[in-house]
Protein backbone atom coordinates (compact mmCIF):
# COMPACT_ATOMS: atom_id res chain seq x y z
CA UNK A 1 0.00 0.00 0.00
CA UNK A 2 1.22 3.52 -1.07
CA UNK A 3 1.12 6.78 1.07
CA UNK A 4 -0.43 7.89 -1.79
CA UNK A 5 -3.78 5.28 -1.58
CA UNK A 6 -5.36 7.67 1.39
CA UNK A 7 -5.22 10.70 -1.11
CA UNK A 8 -6.75 9.01 -4.33
CA UNK A 9 -10.34 9.29 -3.76
CA UNK A 10 -10.16 13.11 -1.98
CA UNK A 11 -12.04 15.46 -3.27
CA UNK A 12 -9.74 18.60 -2.41
CA UNK A 13 -7.14 17.23 -5.18
CA UNK A 14 -8.26 17.50 -8.21
CA UNK A 15 -5.06 15.79 -9.89
CA UNK A 16 -2.58 13.33 -8.40
CA UNK A 17 0.56 11.86 -10.02
CA UNK A 18 3.29 10.05 -9.17
CA UNK A 19 6.69 10.48 -11.12
CA UNK A 20 8.18 7.37 -11.54
CA UNK A 21 11.10 8.02 -13.55
CA UNK A 22 13.24 10.99 -13.89
CA UNK A 23 15.97 11.70 -16.88
CA UNK A 24 18.52 14.17 -17.01
CA UNK A 25 20.08 14.39 -20.54
CA UNK A 26 21.79 17.09 -22.90
CA UNK A 27 21.66 18.00 -26.17
CA UNK A 28 23.40 20.42 -27.78
CA UNK A 29 25.11 22.22 -24.37
CA UNK A 30 21.10 22.35 -23.04
CA UNK A 31 20.37 20.23 -19.90
CA UNK A 32 16.93 19.05 -19.98
CA UNK A 33 14.83 16.92 -17.46
CA UNK A 34 12.26 14.00 -18.60
CA UNK A 35 9.29 13.08 -15.89
CA UNK A 36 7.48 10.07 -16.60
CA UNK A 37 4.95 10.19 -14.37
CA UNK A 38 1.73 8.09 -13.25
CA UNK A 39 -1.72 9.17 -12.90
CA UNK A 40 -3.14 8.02 -9.42
CA UNK A 41 -7.01 9.53 -9.75
CA UNK A 42 -7.37 7.32 -12.65
CA UNK A 43 -5.75 3.97 -12.82
CA UNK A 44 -7.99 2.86 -15.12
CA UNK A 45 -7.27 5.01 -18.03
CA UNK A 46 -5.83 3.40 -21.15
CA UNK A 47 -3.04 4.83 -21.12
CA UNK A 48 -2.10 6.13 -17.20
CA UNK A 49 1.55 7.07 -17.86
CA UNK A 50 2.56 10.49 -19.38
CA UNK A 51 5.40 13.00 -19.69
CA UNK A 52 6.87 16.24 -18.57
CA UNK A 53 10.05 17.87 -20.34
CA UNK A 54 11.98 21.04 -18.68
CA UNK A 55 15.12 22.59 -19.89
CA UNK A 56 17.42 24.58 -17.60
CA UNK A 57 17.47 28.16 -18.02
CA UNK A 58 19.20 30.90 -16.27
CA UNK A 59 18.03 34.41 -15.13
CA UNK A 60 20.95 36.69 -14.84
CA UNK A 61 20.93 39.03 -11.82
CA UNK A 62 21.30 42.44 -13.36
CA UNK A 63 20.45 45.95 -12.38
CA UNK A 64 20.74 48.01 -14.90
CA UNK A 65 23.12 50.53 -12.28
CA UNK A 66 25.28 47.74 -10.93
CA UNK A 67 25.36 44.97 -14.03
CA UNK A 68 27.49 42.11 -11.55
CA UNK A 69 25.38 42.98 -8.50
CA UNK A 70 22.94 39.69 -8.07
CA UNK A 71 23.90 36.28 -8.57
CA UNK A 72 22.61 34.33 -11.56
CA UNK A 73 19.58 31.62 -10.63
CA UNK A 74 19.09 28.55 -12.35
CA UNK A 75 15.70 26.97 -13.13
CA UNK A 76 13.54 24.51 -14.76
CA UNK A 77 10.95 25.81 -17.78
CA UNK A 78 8.50 23.20 -18.82
CA UNK A 79 8.63 22.50 -22.60
CA UNK A 80 6.18 21.02 -24.93
CA UNK A 81 8.03 18.70 -27.49
CA UNK A 82 5.94 15.80 -27.49
CA UNK A 83 2.21 14.90 -26.35
CA UNK A 84 3.24 11.46 -25.28
CA UNK A 85 0.65 9.20 -23.45
CA UNK A 86 1.75 5.14 -23.27
CA UNK A 87 0.80 1.74 -21.32
CA UNK A 88 3.94 1.59 -19.09
CA UNK A 89 7.06 4.17 -18.15
CA UNK A 90 9.76 2.59 -20.12
CA UNK A 91 7.56 2.97 -22.88
CA UNK A 92 6.95 6.60 -22.48
CA UNK A 93 10.52 7.31 -21.31
CA UNK A 94 11.75 5.55 -24.31
CA UNK A 95 9.31 8.02 -26.85
CA UNK A 96 10.23 11.20 -24.93
CA UNK A 97 13.56 10.51 -25.63
CA UNK A 98 13.09 9.60 -29.12
CA UNK A 99 10.87 13.26 -29.51
CA UNK A 100 14.43 14.98 -27.85
CA UNK A 101 16.23 13.69 -30.15
CA UNK A 102 14.34 14.96 -32.97
CA UNK A 103 14.00 18.53 -31.10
Amino acid sequence: MSCLDQFVNSKKLSELYEVERVVIAVKNHKTFRIEVRRNCKQPERELPYDVLTYVEETLEGLLPEKPSSLPSTKFWKRIDIHEVDRHDADSALKQALLDLENF
